[in-house]
């Protein structure tokens, strides 16, 4: 997750995909755009607060946050069908699907231990499912998110025990030497006007 500024008046937003969170993207900041090119939204740069506050509300962490984040193990008791292409628990897109006939591949952080997702419904209605006695392990959940956010009907987790690793740790460290360095850069700009 990550927002840059492009030094034109706009920044540029880079998320794991998640409906939910552009749908409401689109209703609440204005001027928004698409960049095909680059993968990312960009948006007047006025508007980074609003987007922090909608990845919070979405992912349970925006770019700047040292939110705490854990592996969970979900178990479906139940099939569990979407309303629309995807179904999104803890911030993490689980199931995707192009068309009723075509699944979508999911990131890295979502990985099927036992069932399956699929794609059904008509080319008009089309909706993706999750199968039933499904596990899925989801990682690099922000705590914060679980916390708030209320799971569908027979979707049950468990927070799973994690070390962290010593390639985990140096990436957090290279991470916030980049936003250190950002921040450094905007100093600089306010400092100069």
């Amino acid at each position: 997750m990550k927002i840059t500024n492009d030094n034109n008046g706009r920044i540029e937003i880079y998320t794991p995909y998640n409906e939910n969170f552009i749908a409401v993207l689109k209703k609440r900041i204005g001027g928004r755009k698409w960049n095909s090119e680059k993968n990312c939204w960009t948006a007047p740069e006025e508007s980074i607060e609003a987007v922090r506050d909608l990845m919070m509300e979405y992912f349970g962490e925006t770019d700047i946050s040292t939110t705490k984040k854990v592996k969970v193990e979900l178990f479906f008791e139940k099939n569990i069908e979407s309303k629309g292409m995807c179904i999104t628990i803890f911030g993490k897109t689980v199931a995707r699907a192009y068309s009723s006939r075509s699944t979508a591949s999911l990131s890295s952080d979502v990985i099927y231990k036992d069932g399956r997702y699929f794609a059904a419904g008509s080319n008009k209605y089309p909706y993706v499912e999750i199968e039933q006695n499904s596990i899925v392990i989801l990682s690099n959940v922000p705590e914060t998110i679980i916390k708030s956010e209320t799971l569908p009907e027979g979707v049950t987790y468990n927070i799973l025990r994690q070390q962290q690793s010593e390639h985990a740790l140096k990436q957090e460290r290279k991470r916030l030497m980049e936003r250190i360095k950002e921040i450094d850069e905007e100093l600089k700009k306010i400092a100069s006007c």
